[in-house]
This record gives structure tokens, sequence and C-alpha cells, in this order.
């Protein structure tokens, strides 16, 4: 037993160091004493396990350099062109997928049909087959798996099951091992709204702390501080559009009053844009407020006013609580533009205590409606890149 105990402990050893290299190379090209130097890890450590990546086809040489004096180092880079990921967003209208490789770079994307209206075992088989669709035009390359962001809360200790209470046609199915047996692939599954704060941290870069504002027919936030997404107890951090911000506000399905999911959920939006005589829907609807207001109409501009009023009052207690570096906005609200952004950053300044919502930057997400599957890919980038194992067994099935 004490030697199983022992061969486990340094296999947990050498993934955890083959982890640390790809994280390197996935941020900029490196030589291996260059890698030494930022990893802390020896250099017949580092010249093992680059022998063992170069194998799998995850990392390539390029070429020398020379610093100055001795020999000239190889310069290594990650090999983002020789394999692809899959995200998905599965939505209640419809699911959004894209194809991407190892740098990020969009290949394909497509759209389904959401789960709305459909049996759980309907939406597996045609999002197995939309998958299928996308990766048949790129046939070259090998997957590495699949990441699908859910409208659902997900405990990390149980991922493949969505919540019933919000989603009662997947009672006891568990969508991971569904697509998993359809597909071949590894499947990771988590929130929409933590896989677009993933997004955001994954391949914006530059930023430790995320929150990601989804609003849409829901308002959910995903959070992540220090490359790590806060689930809280069973996953359920981060649904704020039940935060109640006007206790004798309007009435809520949870059976709160006034929850921020009332005043900028989506069926908020329509109706308050409604008022003032906007009919179109979905980001032309909110093209036709900013122009509106922007032209001196008071009604768009208290409509205007009146949303960055509610969505600082509910960020107000994010900042405070949480004091994130930027928070990242996604929906149909993005084509408000700057001008919004503008004053609600400096709402959330006023509030906020001790200053923080000057230093807290609030931005539209830099990857529009592909944001959650875009955050899907890097996800799942993640999980093999700390499990490269499951890389050579996804190869050795493949091949």
């Amino acid at each position: 037993m004490g030697a199983m105990n022992a061969l486990g402990e340094i296999a947990d050893i050498r993934t955890r160091n083959c982890y640390l290299v790809l994280e390197c190379l996935r941020k900029k090209s490196l030589t291996r004493a260059e890698i030494s130097r930022e990893t802390r890890l020896s250099r017949s450590t580092i010249s093992a396990i680059v022998t063992h990546l170069i194998d799998l086809d995850l990392i390539e040489e390029t070429g020398a350099v020379n610093h100055g004096g001795g020999r000239p180092g190889i310069v290594l880079r990650l090999a983002t062109e020789r394999f692809v990921l899959v995200g998905a967003e599965l939505g209640r209208q419809r699911t959004e997928l894209v194809l991407t490789d190892l740098g990020g770079t969009s290949l394909g994307n497509l759209q389904s049909p959401g789960i709305d209206g459909r049996s759980a075992h309907c939406v597996l088989d045609e999002l197995s087959g939309a998958i299928s669709t996308l990766l048949a035009e790129r046939p070259e390359l090998t997957c590495l798996g699949l990441g699908l962001g859910v409208p659902s809360p997900i405990d990390p200790s149980n991922p493949g099951y969505l919540d019933a209470s919000i989603l009662p046609q997947w009672i006891d199915i568990n969508i991971q091992t569904g697509l998993e047996q359809r597909l071949g692939l590894p499947v990771f599954v988590d929130n929409d709204a933590n896989m677009g704060a993933f997004a955001e941290y994954w391949w914006t870069g530059h930023v430790e702390s995320v929150i990601f504002v989804r609003l849409s027919a829901g308002v959910g936030a995903g959070m992540i501080n220090s490359g790590q997404i806060h689930y809280g107890m069973r996953g359920i951090a981060g649904e704020i559009g039940h935060m109640s911000i006007d206790p004798d506000g309007p009435q809520c399905v949870c059976g709160q009053r006034g929850c921020l999911v009332k005043f900028v959920g989506a069926e908020a939006l329509r109706e308050a844009v409604g008022r003032i005589g906007i009919r179109s829907s979905g980001a032309d609807a909110f093209d036709e407020l900013a122009e509106r207001a922007k032209n001196g109409d008071a009604d768009a501009q208290k409509t205007q006013n009146g949303l960055v009023d509610n969505l600082a009052t509910g960020l107000t207690s994010l900042v405070n609580v949480v004091a994130p570096e930027t928070i990242y906005l996604s929906g149909a609200i993005t084509a408000l533009g700057d001008p919004f952004l503008k004053r609600l950053q400096d709402t959330l300044k006023e509030r906020t205590l001790f200053g923080v919502g000057a230093d807290t930057q609030v931005s539209w997400t830099n990857h529009g409606f592909l944001a959650v599957p875009k955050g899907a890919c890097g996800y799942v980038m993640r999980a093999l890149f700390n499990n490269v194992r499951r890389i050579g067994h996804a190869l050795r099935e493949s091949a």
C-alpha cells in the first residue's frame, strides 16, 4: 500500500508540473531555461516534462534564440493549431456552439435548438448531432473535449445533474454522461455565467479577479478569484438575480419582492422599452433606446437612467463584498454602448465603500454572444492541462 501511495504522489507531482509548464507556454513562447526560472523547477525536470509534452504534440520547438553568451536556447510554444475544443451554451431558446483551437481562435460556430419544449433525451441527441456537424468541418484536427455552459446551478461535486427545480425535465438525467456516451469525448459542465467569467479570465488575460454578469431571462454572476471559480454551497453562488433591491418592489417567483431580475432581467427590460414605444427586441431595442437618448428624447433618457440606477444598486453590493478587478456585462444590453458604461461606472464610484468602485473596471464582455461557449472551451483546456494523462488517452482513442 505504501508503494502504491508513493507512485500516486509521484504521478500527482508530474501532473502538476506538466500543468505549470503548459500554463507558462499558454501565455508566451519560452526556452527551457526561461520555463525553469518561471516555474522554479529544475532544468532536468523541465527537460523530462518538455519531452513528454512534445511527444503528445501539445508543444513544439520553433527555433533557437541567443540572449548573449553561452549556448543558444530552443524556443518552445504551445502547438495551438493541432487540436480543437468545442464549447456550447445550452440556452432555453437556442444553443450556441463554437469550435476553437488551443489559442482561442474560432474555427467555426453554429446554432441548434434550445431546451424549452424538448425532452432531455431529444436535446442530448440534437446537441450531439450539432457537435458532430461542427467537428466534421475540421476532420484533420483532434478534438480534446467539450465544455458546456448550462442555465442552472451546478454542484461541482456532482456536475452532471441540472437543478430539477429549474429544469424538471432533467431530473435524474446526467447530461455529462449522456454526452460522453454519444460523442466519445471528455465533457465538462458548469453554470453558464461561470463559463462566461472563465472566458474573460482564460482568454482575455491580465485579470485575476473577475465577475461576469449575465443579463438574460435570468440574472446571474460568475465569479473568479485567483483563477478559481467561486461556487459556494452546492454551486449556487452568483444567483444575484434574486438579490432584493427594493423590498416594496414587484413580487418575484422566488417569493421575495423587488429582486434584481424584476428590474434588469430580459422581461423587465422589454417592458421598460415597450412603455416608451420601442417595439423592436433584443439588441435592436437597445440600439433604438441609445439613439433616442442621444438625440434628447426625455423618455428614453429617463428609461436609461433608471436602468443605470437599478443595475448599479445590484452591482454596488457585489463590489462592496467581492471587490473584483473587473466586472464584465453580457446580453443584449451591450448595444447601449460606452456612454451607458461610463454612467454606470460613475454611479458605482459614488456608491461603493473606500473608493473601490473607482478601481473596479466595468466593461462589456470581450467575446460577444459567444462568451459562454468560448469560456467553455477554455474550461476544457485547463481541465485537460491539469490531467495530461487524459489527453494521452484521448489521442490513443482517436488514433
